[in-house]
């Protein structure tokens, strides 16, 4: 199983529920193994290795969530609202991927061409562009945020 297994799996459960109950104040509690996919060691990680592991961790959370869709005919017929499901999942699971950065800085762009194409598959299309569009979207914010800063300097 990977990191991003229980959100595919809440999600399935809310949708398929005739009834759900909130209860306020409660508590999530994770007991990670040793060997668990949310741990990682920065001094000892090879940049393929973990690049390997983030990107099979979210291919399989997005085929989960396409699969969960695909059951109902609401997300069929409302695509926006099957993106919008995806773009929550992502953005909150990208928010704690805070590593990529220092990951990506150590691998050259020549190879890391090359690692994507060794790690994505024809069938990924759709996650590929996914997540070709989440990065771009960050740096047009960067890019903004720093012409707005920018122009605090000048005063």
């Amino acid at each position: 199983m990977t990191r991003s297994e229980d959100a595919p799996f809440f999600f399935e459960c809310l949708l398929s529920a005739k009834k759900y109950l909130l209860v306020p104040n409660t508590a999530y509690i994770v007991r990670p193994r040793l060997d668990s996919a949310s741990r990682y060691n920065n001094q000892n990680i090879n940049a393929e290795d973990y690049l390997h592991k983030e990107v099979k961790s979210l291919r399989d959370a997005f085929n989960e969530f396409e699969k969960i869709m695909n059951k109902f005919s609401f997300f069929m017929e409302h695509i926006n609202y099957r993106y919008a499901v995806l773009d929550f999942f992502f953005q909150k699971t990208y928010s704690f991927r805070w590593q990529f950065q220092s990951i990506y800085a150590q691998i050259p762009p020549f190879a890391l061409n090359e690692l994507v194409k060794r790690e994505f598959h024809p069938d990924d299309a759709a996650f590929a562009a996914y997540l070709f569009n989440t990065v771009n979207i960050q740096r047009l914010q960067i890019m903004q945020l720093q012409q707005e800063l920018a122009k605090f300097h000048k005063q």
